[in-house]
């Protein structure tokens, strides 16, 4: 089969990795579309992935930006699919590849877990060929929805595709018996985003103050950060960060994909948002390896991150590593299920022409 995949977020870049590196050496041929979001064409660089970049996100979170990428990156997306004519094209979301598909006529597969993108959902869900979702996915993507038991995070960090390497630390100075903890803020620009309600500056330096009187701090940030906070910005490069995050204490921040990544690690996540998704919801009401907090419940994140910071460190991990053992137990290998069903459901038909 000849597969078009268009990459457009840096975490989209380690979700289709592994699947990229499959599909080729099953023999497939694998085109590889990509958009200038945050590291994402940096990322695909550091994989060693080729990529035709087809649009750059606008830098303000403004409708009309994100309308014209999308009508540009739509374009140039159906120039090149018309160019190469894939069998089968895949993104995560599926708002540039579906309605490029649906005139195309070509099948599209779109993987998600974002039930808040009502905007992008109502558009690639209802275009799309199939749409796969997790099994905790709240709510529904239509008639064409396929269910997996697994989590999008486990394409990158199932124990099949990922083995934190304790080298990666000594490169940053860092030690794996030390308390390491790992903090995100998120820009919020993506369409989903547009009415989500952010860390504020003054609980941003709170936050890394608290967490600095317990071990290492490493702050991960898309945009500007507080002068207090700034000297604790993250030097680790952010195709080795996984190495880092599986040996933190605890992760904090804004970010869903981060919080969930730390918790198919191991790794206790504290999630800070005005919005939820099935995916955190799952991992802190079944297993318990996330807590999630609104903005606005300071006092009560700051008491649930000084409760873990304050714990011996072998504590930390004897536990949520038990959590973690649960969790892959029940939760597949997400990249072995989209090779299977990508195979099994598009090349015979493909073979047939």
């Amino acid at each position: 089969m000849r597969i078009l995949i268009d990459i457009t977020h840096p975490a989209h870049a380690h979700f289709f990795k592994n699947v990229i590196s499959r599909f080729s050496a099953r023999g497939h041929e694998v085109v590889i579309a990509s958009r200038r979001k945050d590291i994402t064409t940096q990322l695909l660089d550091a994989f060693g992935i080729k990529h035709r970049i087809l649009s750059t996100a606008p830098e303000e979170k403004v409708l009309t930006g994100l309308a014209w990428e999308m009508v540009v990156h739509c374009w140039r997306l159906f120039l090149l699919a018309r160019k190469t004519r894939p069998d089968i094209m895949l993104q995560v979301a599926g708002t540039f590849v579906a309605p490029v598909g649906f005139l195309l006529r070509i099948p599209t597969v779109v993987f998600y877990d974002t039930e808040m993108a009502r905007m992008s959902n109502l558009i690639s869900y209802r275009l799309a060929t199939v749409v796969c979702t997790p099994e905790c996915y709240e709510g529904s993507a239509g008639k064409n929805e396929v269910r997996y038991p697994g989590y999008q995070t486990l394409a990158r960090l199932h124990p099949n595709r990922f083995a934190p390497d304790a080298k990666v630390l000594e490169e940053y100075g860092l030690r794996p018996d030390e308390k390491i903890f790992v903090v995100r803020f998120v820009a919020l620009k993506a369409l989903h985003d547009y009415r989500s309600e952010g860390i504020s500056e003054t609980d941003k330096v709170r936050i890394v103050q608290e967490l600095s009187k317990y071990g290492k701090v490493l702050v991960s940030s898309e945009g500007r950060l507080p002068a207090e906070v700034e000297k604790y910005r993250s030097p680790v490069s952010y195709e080795k960060l996984h190495h880092v995050m599986a040996f933190a204490a605890l992760m904090v921040g804004s970010s869903p994909t981060m919080a969930s990544e730390c918790a198919v690690l191991g790794v206790p996540a504290i999630y800070i948002s005005s919005e939820t998704r099935g995916f955190t919801n799952e991992q802190e009401n079944r297993y318990g390896l996330v807590k999630t907090f609104t903005p606005g419940k300071r006092e009560e994140y700051l008491r649930s991150i000084i409760e873990i910071a304050n714990r011996p460190l072998q504590n930390i991990r004897s536990e949520y590593q038990a959590k973690r053992s649960r969790l892959l137990a029940e939760r597949i290998d997400t990249t072995a299920w989209i090779e299977e069903f990508i195979e099994s459901r598009f090349e015979k038909s493909d073979r047939k022409r």
